[in-house]
């Protein structure tokens, strides 16, 4: 017998590599940075700042601990963000 929650995390990865195809969401491979510097950290999580190597354009990165419970936290902030965004 599935769980719910194996079902809801697959509707969330569903929703995040849809988002990636429809563009909503933009995919890196870390290969593609440069110049890391790390600004923050918490239980959690630790925060970049990095450089677009084919832009210079200069970003921060947040790298997640492998916690299922935070990420699906990140999902929904994402979700939200993206409804009000009209996606």
């Amino acid at each position: 017998m599935a769980s719910n929650s194996g079902i809801n995390e697959d509707k969330q990865i569903q929703w995040l590599e849809n988002g990636i195809v429809e563009n909503y969401i933009n995919y890196y491979d870390y290969n593609e940075f440069k110049d890391f510097q790390c600004i923050g950290s918490g239980g959690f999580s630790k925060v970049y700042r990095a450089t677009l190597k084919n832009s210079d354009t200069v970003i921060a990165l947040k790298c997640i601990k492998n916690n299922n419970l935070f990420i699906k936290e990140i999902v929904n902030e994402i979700a939200r963000n993206a409804i009000g965004r009209g996606k």
